[in-house]
């Protein structure tokens, strides 16, 4: 499909998913359009990363999926499955050897093609002064941290407080 579909769709997701959410939140059932196909419980959704731990810690479990499939991750699922399958012999073009990261902050543009369709993402870090937390913005499709063969994934990620972590 074209970029200008993904951008209009994703223009969408951002101005309905948040609130279309919130129904399928509270009962905990939650549609294949909506749900993460590579992190499907539920339950444990998410909760690997610090600021979804947050929503959960203050919030509880219904609170906790609305930010994760209504902000963090709106309609992943219709995107996942609008996305091609890379093969795995596919190549990654990094703009940077080093790929950021929190604690290495910097920016990254990844570029791969497959069947004649360039993907693209870009990742910028950045640490806050005293250095024991960064921001972080992820938008594109996820390439650098996807498996080979596997589904090419549309994200738009902002982790505006990630930790650091810190070298003994």
């Amino acid at each position: 499909m074209p970029w200008i579909f993904f951008l209009f769709l994703d223009i969408f997701a951002r101005l309905t998913a948040w609130w279309v959410v919130i129904p399928f939140a509270l009962l905990q059932r939650i549609p294949w359009w909506m749900n993460t196909p590579d992190d499907t419980d539920l339950e444990h959704q998410g909760l690997y990363e610090p600021q979804v731990l947050w929503w959960f810690a203050h919030f509880g479990q219904r609170v906790k999926t609305w930010y994760w499939l209504g902000w963090r991750n709106q309609y992943y699922g219709l995107f996942w499955h609008l996305s091609a399958q890379a093969p795995k012999d596919t190549t990654r073009i990094y703009s940077s050897p080093l790929y950021p990261s929190p604690g290495k902050p910097g920016f990254c543009h990844v570029r791969m093609t497959v069947g004649g369709r360039t993907f693209h993402e870009w990742n910028w870090i950045a640490n806050y002064p005293g250095g024991k937390h960064c921001i972080q913005i992820r938008v594109g499709w996820k390439l650098a941290e996807m498996d080979l063969p596997g589904p090419i994934a549309y994200c738009f990620q902002f982790k505006p407080y990630l930790t650091v972590p810190q070298t003994p």
